[in-house]
């Protein structure tokens, strides 16, 4: 089922023991005595983002990395009067907008966006709002943003709600790259004439907030070679600050996963587990991984769990939500 499994694959957790890979090294690492539980949250859900961040040579996942590709026939004219009579259809045509939203690239849902205003004199975001509801309204007014207005709106969510949603500030922050943040702060001043890292100060505290400050620097390092010793130090490092002393150094697992890249994190450990709520994650990865590396996902997603990701959501989802998130899976395979 979908509500127990999440989009990060290779955790493995049980009670407060978490399995924690080195190079030639297998370590039990206890980490339940950090400063908050925020803070043990930030720990791992980062160690499930190191599993599709940054670039993959392994052959054994799809070259293409996203489902959603460019279509090699678009029109933005075309694809504005398509979507202009579904939405004044009797009812509203729902299957048409899917079918014209979810196979286009975000670059060619800004052409229709621009087109449709230019034409109708009415911004599209606020006529499907107003034509749509429920979940198939959230994912399409999501899609109809860009990569970085998406995550800015997401962050925003996460801090202004009721409490402070730490698992998608991890999220979004942990797995994005460092050019991804930089546009993300863009436009988060742009949209809510703050800055992203002084909302981050005002909503969180302790090694939580240093973390994520951390990240927003952007400045994480991005090299694709693997140095295995550096790996080994750091998971001899990262059980000395765990396991071998009383409490755990959260401090030193900070500085390891903020600095260290994408490939050099997963050479030296395997994730942790967090199960998270359905759809709420569901809409936020076909979205925002939809371009990036889905296809990836799903070939894990089956690899880990002996069922596809398709399969899954046919049977854990229904109705005109469910369309829209098979079109942006793509194929059962």
């Amino acid at each position: 089922m979908l509500g127990t499994r999440t989009f990060c694959f290779f955790a493995h957790s049980s009670g407060n023991q978490h399995t924690l890979l080195g190079p030639g090294n297998l370590w039990k690492l206890t980490v339940n005595h950090c400063e908050t539980p925020a803070t043990m949250s930030f720990i791992s859900e980062f160690l499930q983002q190191t599993v599709y961040m940054g670039k993959r040579d392994d052959s054994a996942f799809p070259k293409q990395g996203g489902t959603v590709t460019p279509d090699p026939h678009f029109s933005a004219v075309g694809d504005t009067g398509i979507l202009d009579k579904a939405i004044k259809a009797k009812g509203v045509d729902e299957n048409t907008i899917i079918d014209v939203l979810a196979k286009r690239s975000n670059a060619q849902r800004q052409q229709i966006k621009a087109s449709y205003e230019k034409s109708s004199g009415k911004p599209l975001d606020a006529a499907l709002k107003s034509a749509l509801k429920g979940e198939l309204e959230d994912v399409v007014l999501a899609l109809l943003r860009t990569p970085a207005q998406y995550d800015a709106q997401q962050l925003r969510l996460a801090m202004k709600g009721l409490g402070t949603d730490e698992d998608t500030l991890i999220e979004i922050l942990a797995s994005r790259t460092n050019k991804e943040i930089r546009e993300i702060k863009v436009a988060y001043k742009e949209e809510y004439k703050k800055e992203l890292e002084d909302e981050i100060k005002s909503d969180t505290s302790g090694d939580f907030r240093t973390a994520l400050l951390s990240l927003c620097k952007a400045n994480r390092s991005e090299d694709t070679t693997v140095n295995l010793e550096l790996a080994d130090s750091d998971a001899r490092t990262l059980y000395e600050a765990g396991e071998k002393r009383k409490g755990t150094d959260c401090s030193v697992f900070i500085d390891i996963l903020t600095t260290r890249s994408a490939p050099q994190l997963r050479q030296t450990f395997e994730s942790f587990n967090v199960p998270l709520p359905l759809t709420k994650v569901l809409t936020r990865v076909m979205v925002s991984r939809s371009e990036v590396d889905l296809a990836w996902i799903k070939q894990e997603y089956k690899n880990k769990f002996g069922k596809t990701l398709y399969q899954d959501i046919l049977d854990d989802t229904q109705g005109d939500y469910e369309k829209i998130l098979l079109a942006l899976c793509g194929s059962e395979n």
